[in-house]
């Protein structure tokens, strides 16, 4: 993993009591617990640790959990950081600030944690200076017991994830070049290629003017040529700054080139009209002398009179030399006047001839001159030849950047909307044993296989309580190109306080309470990931939950199902007993074999999705093979894929195979299979 170079703002010097509800339970179970260890010398952690489930709890608290900003912005995003762990244990915490983006480490270190304060850390995170897009970032708190005499811990680290998303855009300057350029640019592309177009004509044009005209055309047209290339490059600036992202300048540019362009074609078009006004005059004079010279030839083979025949040919010489004045360069209102003079004595011996030839004397007399042989071609408007060059420097759609590890490409947007490789995972979590503690421990249960599971490119995005309608932000987590996975609990819920939503722990109510908790749930992971179907990983007592779920609410929402070690039939009267000892009383009742809801549940022979179920064995289980909590035969489901899982239980130690299956290290077969699921390398 790369080591970025963006230090840390300093730390916030440590606040006062945090969450003192919350302290106070562990204060007084562990005042309870030091007098039955004075009482009877027993090896309090066992009993502690049986009750709350785990030795540490985390909690890290930000600012800010989405970050909206223009290009190098900044702002600072801030998180408060308590941990709450058995008294009796020494804890060890450290921290981690990643850009899960480019895969680097911004800040890391030793957390100072302790049970009556809490910490806390800020940082100044900057917007990229380009592009559209999105980084992700990671608040990681890692905590660990150390054993002591009185803790018999296992020393498992804890770690408690934390995801910042940043979303970066234009400035407003930007935002305003990018409007201007969409409107603009595609007619000044048509302006300059229309441009181009003409100057060709106008150029082929002229090559046939300068051959009469004494004008400079091709020196102006020159001008124009070179103003069009400028007009070239401006447009080309603008189309490389476009991909570059870089907006800031190119509002200057537009207007730059809109100036050019308005400029040039005013000039073009004032020389265009007087080479066609000329080019008119032209072919008019060379029309009127075609006309002519036809008719002095039916002319010249008459007889007529000899002061007639004379003048005939006098017109003959003066035509002769009238044509070859058209080849001479001058300006062609000499010509228009050479040949008006022409056309006068022209006319007159027109007269006299046709006079002749209505009279009756002696015509005995011919033209002994000939017509001039000299070619004079009128000029054609030349047609654009298929090799002539257009610029089409077109503007690129705006490409998105989402990265993960370092690894870039376009962001989902919508794009990824049905794309099942792309599905969320939800991780539920089972029955907590113990109904007097924060359900935030059950939160913490799939820590381990989430974080393995980012090494197949699935971004460990945390934890989520239920939905607050007014943090929530529609896809928000959907548009990195990876499947996210996150942790929810059913055991909290939300009131509103007139305008103010607040979260509340909730953990004695029924599997029916729970699965509609579970609808709120599966709802917000949809909208805030932009997906529309999600992926259910349950552990324990989660798989009557999500299977409630799907009998209330239909399975429309949810691409497959992945059960962990379920009690599907039920407990036993014997497991029922120790669960009504600590845990809720009406989620115990709904496990009984014999409960409503356990038959409810049964009624059922399939679903439409696909649901895969994994069974833990090799555990005495109340004088059954299971995983020391839940019987093989009430874990199996004859109409979904089961698959077995082979383990052990300590109970001297309280590990079960019923809790120990869904860490990766104790049970990597467990996870091969979970893997293969999401992979789709096991089939139904």
């Amino acid at each position: 993993m790369k080591r970025g170079k963006d230090k840390p703002v300093e730390d916030i010097e440590e606040s006062e009591e945090y969450h003192p509800e919350r302290k106070n339970k562990i204060i007084i179970i562990a005042v309870i617990l030091i007098i039955v260890a004075v009482l009877f010398g027993a090896k309090i952690y066992l009993l502690f640790h049986y009750l709350l489930g785990n030795d540490i709890l985390i909690n890290t608290i930000p600012n800010t959990e989405n970050i909206f900003l223009s290009h190098g912005e900044s702002k600072i995003v801030a998180f408060e950081i308590s941990v709450l762990a058995n008294p009796f244990c020494k804890v060890e915490c450290n921290y981690s600030f990643e850009d899960i983006s480019e895969n680097e480490i911004y800040d890391e270190g030793m957390l100072n944690a302790k049970l009556t304060s809490s910490t806390k850390k800020e940082y100044n995170l900057t917007a990229p200076t380009n592009g559209v897009g999105q980084k992700l970032y990671r608040f990681d708190t890692l905590c660990t017991s150390i054993k002591t005499t009185l803790c018999s811990t296992d020393g498992k680290w804890i770690k408690k994830s934390l995801l910042i998303t940043l979303d970066y855009n234009y400035t407003l300057e930007e935002q305003e070049a990018r409007e201007k350029a969409v409107v603009n640019y595609p007619n000044y592309l048509d302006s300059l290629n229309n441009l181009t177009k003409e100057s060709y004509i106008l150029s082929k044009v002229i090559q046939k003017v300068d051959n009469f005209s004494l004008n400079e055309y091709e020196k102006s047209l020159g001008v124009i040529k070179s103003e069009n290339e400028n007009i070239s490059e401006q447009i080309k600036t603008i189309a490389l700054l476009w991909d570059a992202e870089k907006l800031s300048g190119m509002g200057i540019i537009l207007s730059e080139v809109n100036t050019t362009i308005i400029k040039t074609n005013s000039d073009f078009q004032k020389l265009n009209k007087s080479v066609f006004a000329e080019v008119k005059d032209y072919n008019s004079i060379l029309l009127n002398i075609s006309t002519i010279e036809k008719e002095i030839k039916i002319y010249s083979t008459l007889n007529s009179t000899q002061p007639t025949a004379s003048n005939l040919d006098e017109i003959i010489n003066e035509f002769n030399s009238l044509k070859n004045s058209i080849l001479v360069k001058q300006n062609i209102s000499n010509k228009k006047m050479q040949f008006d003079e022409f056309y006068k004595n022209y006319s007159l011996i027109k007269t006299q001839l046709e006079e002749e030839i209505k009279s009756d004397t002696s015509k005995n007399f011919q033209s002994s001159n000939v017509i001039s042989n000299i070619s004079l071609e009128i000029i054609v408007i030349p047609e654009i030849e298929t090799n002539l060059i257009f610029v089409n420097y077109k503007l690129k759609d705006s490409a998105t950047s989402c990265c993960f590890k370092g690894k870039c490409s376009s962001c989902c947007n919508n794009s990824c909307y049905g794309n099942s490789t792309l599905y969320p995972v939800i991780f539920i979590h089972g029955h907590d044993f113990s109904a007097s503690v924060s359900p935030e421990y059950n939160l913490e249960s799939f820590g381990d296989l989430q974080n393995k599971l980012e090494e197949e490119g699935y971004l460990n995005s945390g934890s989520i309580l239920i939905n607050v309608p007014e943090s929530t932000v529609n896809g928000i987590w959907g548009e990195t190109p990876n499947p996210i996975s996150v942790k929810a609990s059913y055991y909290f819920d939300t009131i509103k306080n007139q305008s103010t939503f607040n979260v509340l722990q909730a953990k004695k109510d029924n599997i029916d309470t729970y699965s509609i908790r579970l609808k709120n749930i599966i709802d917000t992971v949809k909208y805030k990931t932009n997906r529309e179907k999600v992926i259910v990983i349950s552990h324990s007592m989660g798989g009557l939950v999500i299977r409630r779920y799907v009998q209330l609410f239909g399975d429309s929402g949810i691409d497959k199902i992945i059960m962990i070690t379920s009690p599907n039939k039920g407990i036993t009267p014997d497991a029922l007993k120790i669960c009504r000892l600590f845990g809720a009383q009406k989620e115990c009742d709904d496990m009984d074999t014999n409960s409503a809801l356990i038959n409810k549940l049964n009624w059922q022979t399939g679903f439409n999705i696909p649901v895969y179920n994994i069974i833990g064995i090799g555990c005495d289980t109340y004088g059954e093979d299971g995983d020391g909590v839940v019987t093989n035969s009430s874990a199996y489901l004859d109409w979904a894929n089961n698959y077995y899982v082979s383990g052990t239980c300590k109970s001297s130690q309280f590990k079960y195979l019923h809790t120990e299956i869904i860490y990766p290290k104790a049970y990597p077969a467990n996870y091969e299979i979970i893997k293969g699921i999401l992979k789709g390398n096991i089939s139904e």
